[in-house]
Parts: C-alpha cells; structure tokens; sequence
C-alpha cells in the first residue's frame, strides 16, 4: 500500500481574478470544463509559474465540488484554482486509474454525505494499492483493451436508441399517411365488398347533427306552445368549421381532410369554454374529493398519478372543466400536444388551464387515432409553428382549430392503432435491453478498475521488481532532489562583507 502523495506532485492551480479575464490567450482550465458541463472557456494572456501551465496529455484532478482525475485533451493551458496539476513518480496512465480508483473509494466511503471537498493533507495520505512498476504497464494495457471495447458497446446502444426514435417517428409518419396498414379501399377491393369513405362518413355524421338539432329545436317550440310557419328557424343552426381542403395535399382513397370541430360531440362542436381548464387557489384543495388534472399526469402518462383535489361545492362550480371518460387531455405549456386519455375508472375531477380537453365523435375518429396523430413528427411541427410564447411554447384552442386532420375511415383507424401498439411494444422491448445492457457495462467498468487494484486483472510475474523497492527509490530520488534545491538557495545576506 502506498499514499497518493508518494505516487506524484500534486500543483494546485492558479486563482484568475475575473478582471484577468480577457478574449484571446490561453484557455483557463475550470472544473466545469473537464467535466463537460461547459465548453466555454475564459482566457489569460499573462505570464504564469510552469506549475501552472498545462499541456496535452497532462494528468489533472479537481479536488473541489466534483473529485475526479482526467487527462488533458484540450490546447496548451493554464490551470484554475481547485484543480491539481500532477507530475507522476509511477506510471502516468496507472496514476490517472490510481486516482479514479481512490475517488470512488472516497465516495463510497462517504455513505451518502454528498463529499464534494478534500484537504490536500487527506488526499496525500489516502492509500492505494501499488504494484511493481512492470506490472503496472501490464494493468494500463489490460485496462485501456476492455475500456475500448466498452466504450465501443456504449456506442452501439446509442446509436440502437437513437435508431429506436427514428423508428418510431417513421412509424408514426406513415400512420397518419396511410402507409402503415393496408387502407380499407385496398381491403375493399381485394375482398369485394363496399366501404363507406371517410368523407361520406363525416357527411353523414353532418346529416345527423343537424337533424338532432331541428329535432331538439322543434320540441322547444312545441313546449312553448309555438308551431312554425315556414322553415326560417332553420338558419339559425350553426353548422361546424370546414376546411379548405384546395391547396392540402392529397390523402390515400377513402380518407379526408378535417376540421377539428367536425370530430367533436355535438354538445362541443363550437369549442366554448368547457374544453378549458380552470385556476386554483392553493386554499382550495382539500385532501379528498374531485382530483385536479395538469400536466404532470398527461407527461407521464398516468391518469392515476397526483394528489391534489377540490371539494363538491368547488367541483359543482367549475363543472364545465369536468373530465369523462375517453376525454382526450392536450398539453398546453412547454412540452406541447402530449395527450392523454382518460380512462374508464379515473377519479372525477376537472382540469387545471395547462390541459385542453376534448370529447370526440367514436362514430367518427378514436382518441386513439388522435393521439397517434398529435404525437406524429408532422403533428408536432404544425403545432409548433402554430403556438406562440416567450420562453416557452404555448398551445391554444385557436391552434388547434388550425390544423388539418387527416381522417380515415373508423375501421382503418383501429387497424392503425393496433399496428402502432404493436411497433411501440418492440420498441420498448429493445429498448428496455439496451438500458439493461448500459446499466451492466457501467458496472463492468468499475469493476474492471476493482479488479485492477485487487491484483486480479493481470498475472503477477516473480521477477519483477517489488513495489516497496520502486517507493523507497521514489522517496530517495524525492529528498535528493529536495536537498539538491535547498543547496542551490543563496544564502540571505545579514550585514556588509568584510570586504565592503
């Protein structure tokens, strides 16, 4: 066992004033740059000791906030204040490991503490094990052959993670394209049988809605005693938004374009202010009672997830924000057009004004199909131009309203969400093996450094020469060298020579 202060000098780096500061020089090596946390550098110009001088392939260890050694990679430099400088007696690259494995220790021997400081004194007298020098190149060659191949694993996951996104954005592209699942216009044809279009869909959808409101407007009237004269009345229905579909690209047959107010129940076709959420004060919540949805449970997910409730006079007053089931939950602030929808079993409660809530026509278009469409590439750049904010995006109901759905017919959406469950499970699958794969070369490589310095990743040879032997020359050369300075010094002169 040695102490890392027998290993090598440690320099400690130099304190810049900010008024040293200037635009070109030398880079100011801070912590936050060996970290990688910052790749803005400060400069200085000046002159400086050699001990604080920094070169390429120099050895560094920050000893403040975060404790860790590294190799210097980057242009000549000039080293800050809580950074060592370290000139090695042993093996240089069995120094930098030396070191990393002391640090680990360290943390561990913390227990939880949040240790982000060390004293030099403490740092020069914390053991480490040290082989013979031979041995010591024999464990950087061992060391530096499994890194590499880790590091090249590493690569490989996150290039299959980086592949999985773009999977799944193609996936979701062609969903909302029709080039996912056979249309039902292919299958129709191929199995001989009629189909009913999207388009003639949504007219009989139409249809319906306003003979629903002729009928519900005449048994007003018949209420009151009224009988009309002519069909006048008529006029006064108020028919949903319809797209200009002229300079809208073309759609697979048996699809068409849609207003979002065409998708919507009767009773929300004009989009008041039901589908909006509503502010809270903190003294309104209760610990029981009707829940109080945001965003929190559309981000991840989770209809279950939260705590925060209002009592039934609360919920009576602000029951135009009342969710139901099948509700589909838009996200409004920040992180836009995440959607969620509600199910079956969810808490009654209401939505707070970071959601949008919508009720869809079933006859028409699944919630489902509108969350494959608002969480396709194509959805989430028309949101995105449409959303306005500052510092972050901000979704409307204007926005919405703006958007071109494309539709197709009610069996071909259930078609398309299934194939999305499927290709959404694979991808989990393999995505779930790749963080198990990472999580087990992250423990691989500690445990490469254990075995390093447990005598276990290389074989020992007899004949090498003991480390106890390389020490004590170390210390010999170490006090040679001290003396040889001390000799060197001009002695201080007290008074005028004789020969004055």
């Amino acid at each position: 066992m040695a102490n890392l202060g027998s290993l090598g000098e440690y320099l400690n780096g130099r304190g810049f004033k900010k008024s040293e500061w200037v635009r070109t020089g030398r880079p100011i090596i801070r912590i936050q740059n060996l970290t990688g946390s910052s790749s803005v550098f400060n400069y200085f110009d000046g002159p400086v000791d050699r001990q604080h001088e920094v070169q390429p392939g120099d050895l560094l260890m920050s000893w403040a906030a975060t404790l860790d050694a590294y190799v210097w990679s980057g242009p000549a430099a000039v080293l800050n204040q809580h950074i060592f400088k370290v000139e090695s007696f042993v093996e240089k690259r069995f120094h930098y490991y030396a070191l990393r494995w002391a640090v680990a220790a360290m943390y561990r021997n913390a227990h939880g503490t949040g240790m982000v400081h060390i004293t030099k004194a403490k740092f020069d007298h914390t053991p480490v094990p040290l082989p013979p020098l031979p041995e010591q190149r024999r464990i950087v060659e061992a060391i530096e052959s499994h890194v590499t191949r880790i590091d090249d694993a590493v690569l490989t996951l996150e290039r299959v993670q980086r592949n999985l996104k773009r999977y799944r954005a193609s996936v979701l592209n062609a969903a909302v394209e029709g080039r996912l699942v056979p249309t039902e216009s292919e299958l129709a044809l191929a199995e001989g049988r009629d189909y009913e279009p999207a388009a003639v869909l949504l007219e009989r959808i139409r249809a319906e809605r306003r003979r629903r409101w002729e009928e519900n407007e005449l048994a007003k009237m018949k209420a009151k005693g009224k009988t009309p004269k002519n069909d006048t009345w008529k006029a006064k229905y108020n028919d949903p938004e319809r797209l200009d579909v002229n300079d809208l690209p073309a759609l697979p047959a048996g699809w068409t374009w849609a207003h979002l107010s065409e998708l919507l129940q009767m009773r929300e076709h004009a989009l008041k202010a039901g589908p909006f959420g509503s502010a809270l004060k903190k003294e309104y919540y209760v610990e029981r009672g009707y829940k109080v949805y945001g965003q929190e449970q559309v981000l991840r997910g989770d209809a279950y997830y939260g705590d925060y409730f209002i009592d039934e006079a609360r919920y009576s007053q602000l029951v135009a924000c009342a969710i139901r089931p099948r509700d589909l939950l838009i996200s409004l602030v920040g992180t836009i057009g995440r959607t969620l929808i509600v199910p079956a079993d969810a808490v009654p409660g209401i939505i707070n004004p970071r959601l949008i809530k919508i009720s869809v026509n079933e006859a028409v278009v699944l919630p489902e199909y509108l969350q494959v469409l608002f969480a396709s590439p194509s959805a989430r750049q028309a949101l995105k131009r449409t959303a306005h904010g500052g510092t972050m995006d901000v979704l409307n109901m204007e926005a919405l309203r703006s958007i071109p759905y494309p539709l197709p017919p009610i069996a071909e959406q259930h078609r398309i969400i299934a194939a999305v469950k499927e290709a959404d499970s694979v991808t989990e699958h393999v995505l779930l093996g790749a963080k198990a794969s990472s999580i087990r070369l992250h423990r691989l490589r500690q445990s490469i450094l254990k075995w390093a310095f447990e005598g276990r990743l290389v074989d020992q040879d007899p004949t090498d020469e003991p480390a106890s032997v390389l020490l004590e020359r170390i210390k010999a050369e170490r006090a040679a060298s001290a003396e040889a300075v001390k000799t060197n010094k001009k002695p201080r002169r007290k008074g005028k020579s004789a020969n004055a």
